[in-house]
């Protein structure tokens, strides 16, 4: 009885929006119209009037008509384009077939309006059909926003929030004068147009405040890449992964630039030009999303992680992940494009993933001491009669290698290259953990283990990759380590 009580009430709700859309539109408009005719009619005369110069006059104007035409523009786009719609899930079959792009889950079809349902697409109860990358179905525009509108329902709130604070600006002084008593009202303002300028003032305020908190909102959702609906869906897998100890991070999330342009199209953000979409270079279409989503799923199921630094949410595999906060030049060279297939830095990043996490617990394993550290034995100690029933001083391969596995948990360190680039005050901390372990002892080991596992172009490309201040040469001659600024002797094998 209760879930069928909700039902009706989620029915109702649906067809009350459903009602209420076209009446929400027309309200809009007409608090738009009213704002600008007061503006064109009141605020702009009454600067006239006023002895302001003809070309701030007519600077002031343009603005003003500048952002009312983006506002308006903005606003019918959102309105008349289709959010997006999926493709049949019988009919297009054999076309997506033909295009590759039936790999990333377009078979799923919706159990309600019976189309394909990609990944980020949604069902709206409202509209009765599933809306590709669906935010929420907004009443103030009669329509979902979705892939093919998310752009111009967000300009829309920009313009909207501009031109309210312009009119804010603009008419603060004419909004004090029209306060006043009307004894004390300047002789050449009507009572109309006191009226007017009050509530414009007024509704041109109230509007600006609640977009500053929706439009911060959104300007959230569009850098980490995320719908209002992922948005609370990542909250509940966040709150569940960290009672579970555990750490879940936005699979969709590839940095902030890669996110803008996702939604305002390949335009660089200090030009401007993502603020006017009909001169701007259009975001990618649908298909390029999709196959887009192809790689991410392939790169994740291949265990490769993602550009953005998305980590495994396991928190076991997080310390091994390779995953590191990016300097300014580094995530600059990926983001544009630096990281392709086939490129020199894709071949290194393969080879760490490759080889480096058994190679580190190996060197790790072999250099860690295998007898129990027992200071006290040089000292008197009392008569204890179950001294030789106490643990023996000798460590096995298995306890090792547990040691290892704990302190590579708690340390970030992923590989050989960040063994061999340590610096002193992590070596420090990891030394004690495993029981006073030598830094030159570990890179002995290290040393062995290279020669061992790696071809001699394979060593060439990891001292190529670990940097210039570390030289190392096979064949018997010297390997120096910076890890300590100061010099020291060269390690000889």
């Amino acid at each position: 009885f209760l879930t069928g009580c909700c039902n009706l009430c989620l029915d109702f709700m649906d067809v009350l929006l459903r009602v209420l859309g076209p009446l929400l539109v027309v309200l809009a408009v007409s608090l738009i119209s009213f704002v600008a005719y007061t503006f064109f009619t009141v605020l702009i005369p009454y600067f006239a009037d006023g002895g302001t110069p003809l070309p701030l006059l007519l600077a002031e104007l343009a603005l003003g008509c500048f952002l009312l035409v983006n506002l308006l523009y903005n606003y019918a786009m959102a309105i008349c384009l289709n959010a997006g719609t999926p493709p049949e899930s019988a009919g297009d079959s054999a076309k997506d077939a033909e295009l590759g792009v039936v790999g990333f889950g377009c078979t799923k079809e919706c159990q309600k309006c019976f189309r394909s349902k990609p990944p980020r697409a949604h069902h709206c109860s409202v509209c009765k059909r599933c809306v590709l990358k669906m935010d929420h179905h907004c009443p103030w525009i009669n329509n979902c926003v979705g892939f093919n509108n998310y752009r111009y329902f967000c300009l829309f709130m920009l313009y909207l929030a501009l031109g309210c604070l312009y009119v804010v600006v603009m008419g603060y002084h004419l909004f004090l004068r029209s306060v006043v008593p009307l004894r004390r009202r300047p002789a050449k303002m009507s009572f109309a147009d006191a009226q007017c300028m009050t509530l414009s003032w007024l509704i041109s305020l109230c509007i600006f405040l609640a977009l500053c908190l929706l439009g911060g909102f959104h300007l959230y959702l569009v850098l980490t890449n995320q719908t209002t609906i992922e948005f609370h869906v990542n909250l509940t897998n966040r709150h569940l992964a960290r009672r579970k100890g555990e750490s879940y991070r936005n699979p969709y999330d590839l940095g902030w630039s890669r996110n803008f342009q996702q939604v305002f199209g390949p335009n660089k953000f200090f030009h401007f030009l993502w603020m006017m979409p009909y001169l701007a270079k259009r975001p990618m279409a649908w298909l390029e999303f999709a196959v887009s989503l192809v790689e991410l799923k392939v790169a994740k199921e291949e265990g490769f992680h993602l550009p953005g630094g998305n980590a495994d949410t396991n928190s076991a595999l997080i310390a091994f992940s390779g995953t590191k906060p990016l300097d300014l030049k580094a995530a600059r060279a990926r983001s544009q494009g630096c990281l392709r297939p086939g490129g020199a830095l894709d071949r290194v990043l393969k080879l760490r993933k490759e080889n480096d996490l058994e190679r580190l617990i190996d060197v790790l394993v072999r250099a860690a001491p295998d007898q129990r550290h027992d200071a006290l034995r040089y000292f008197k100690q009392p008569y204890n009669a179950h001294r030789a029933k106490m643990a023996p001083r000798y460590i096995d391969e298995d306890h090792r290698r547990r040691l290892v596995l704990q302190v590579l948990k708690r340390y970030p360190v992923c590989d050989i290259y960040d063994l061999v680039r340590v610096d002193e005050k992590l070596w420090a901390n990891i030394s004690r953990e495993l029981g006073g372990l030598s830094y030159g002892v570990a890179m002995k080991a290290a040393m062995d283990v290279i020669a061992e596992s790696m071809t001699p172009l394979e060593r060439a490309t990891f001292w190529a990759s670990v940097g210039t201040r570390q030289r190392a040469a096979d064949q018997g001659r010297s390997v120096v380590f910076a890890a300590q600024d100061s010099p020291q002797q060269p390690l000889h094998f």
